[in-house]
């Protein structure tokens, strides 16, 4: 099921709106809504962090030998890139 991120974002707004609406109060309503909703906000594309600790998690031995082989980034950096792609709708 595709959670309605406009409607999350409607109901953010109505949570704030007021005498008091601030926009920096929305946008924490709006991110405290998104998580709720169990989405997250990332980049398009992989920190270098993101990229070792994906790296780690598909050549898991190296976790226990210095950290992830340069192939294990390579798959890790494509792999958050094909789920960023098809989030977007995208086919890449």
């Amino acid at each position: 099921m595709k959670p309605d991120v406009i409607e999350i974002m409607a109901r953010a707004m109505d949570a704030v709106r007021g005498p008091t609406f601030s926009w920096p109060g929305f946008a924490e309503a709006a991110l405290d809504a998104l998580h709720a909703a169990g989405l997250r906000i990332v980049p398009e594309e992989p920190t270098e962090s993101m990229i070792a600790h994906g790296g780690a998690a598909v050549d898991h031995p190296s976790v226990f030998m210095g950290g992830p082989s340069r192939s294990g980034k390579v798959t890790a950096e494509r792999t958050y890139r094909a789920m960023i792609a098809a989030a977007g709708g995208r086919d890449e």
